[in-house]
């Protein structure tokens, strides 16, 4: 298992656009491909800033369910509708991450 901690350099004043757009289209998305998200943050000072992590048997499946949601059809629609007043991301960083055992 690895873990994918994705996070979302958000252009100014587009906070409130980038989280309708997960609330109304993304995660429904990722529902309907099979994306496991484990866990959803938005940075404390407003910044609009976000990170989510997913989880995936491999980079390998990683990578072929990322192909499979950027050719999605209602995600083009979806990322086409939100950014019809402009871009919402300025960038996003991805870190692959493998869990570690613990040792008291």
């Amino acid at each position: 298992m690895i873990y994918e901690l994705r996070h979302y350099v958000i252009l100014p004043d587009r906070g409130e656009a980038i989280l309708n757009r997960f609330k109304n289209h993304t995660f429904n998305i990722f529902d309907r491909l099979g994306f496991k998200v484990h866990d959803f943050w938005v940075e404390a000072n407003g910044s609009g800033h976000l990170w989510y992590v997913l989880a995936w048997e491999s980079v390998e499946q990683m990578e072929r369910e990322w192909t499979k949601f950027e050719g999605d059809a209602e995600w083009g629609s979806a990322k086409a509708e939100s950014e019809k007043d402009g871009p919402i991301v300025e960038k996003i960083n991805v870190t692959i991450l493998q869990r570690v055992e613990r040792s008291a």
